[in-house]
């Protein structure tokens, strides 16, 4: 039986769970998902492979929590740096600019390699609710400019990121694509409301 860590054993549970992910999250962004297997993430957290079983079905599964992770990030921090902006305008500036850096610094790989992997249906469906609510934050800010139809706006911002997403897995300049997607989406916002 494994030693207990922690003060409890529902504490150790939560810190062994967070140990297995972490590996996971480690192996996959170093060698890709491909490589996220119960043995190699039993061997990176130093514990049994049967241990990984006790807190996972399988290694869809488990991957999918990573991804799930990630997402829940990723969204935590668009809402973080669309809440700190100093007005709504500044809101839409930083939603862009935190989606573009997000993707410029790698982090973006990891999501994207999830299409080729084959995941439980039901996490899929999460993933993809997750992937859809990161326009939130950006709706809200558009709210408050009075933006008409801001769903469908925001959704046509995201679709002109990721135009320059693509440029920038091309050998694109982060700050030039920052300038000329906000440039565009700023002066295109004028045709859904009067607030500027």
């Amino acid at each position: 039986m494994p030693k207990i860590t922690a003060k409890t054993v529902a504490e150790n549970r939560d810190l062994r769970e967070s140990a297995i992910l972490s590996a996971a999250n480690t192996i996959a962004r170093e060698q890709g998902l491909s490589h996220v297997t119960f043995s190699a993430i039993a061997k990176k957290a130093g514990i049994a492979r049967t241990t990984v079983y006790a807190y996972f079905d399988s290694s869809a599964d488990l991957i999918a929590d990573v991804l799930i992770d990630e997402l829940f990030e990723m969204n935590e921090h668009l809402a973080q740096r669309v809440q700190s902006a100093k007005s709504a305008r500044a809101g839409v500036i930083a939603w862009i600019s935190a989606s573009l850096e997000y993707v410029n610094d790698g982090r973006h790989e990891l999501l994207k390699s999830a299409a080729g992997v084959e995941l439980p249906p039901v996490r899929r469906s999460q993933m993809q609710q997750l992937h859809r609510a990161m326009i939130t934050p950006l709706m809200q800010a558009l709210t408050e400019l009075n933006v008409k139809q801001p769903q469908t706006v925001a959704m046509q911002i995201s679709g002109v990121v990721d135009v320059s997403v693509r440029r920038l897995a091309n050998g694109g300049d982060l700050n030039e694509e920052i300038a000329a997607t906000t440039a565009f989406v700023l002066n295109g916002l004028a045709a859904f409301t009067s607030a500027r």
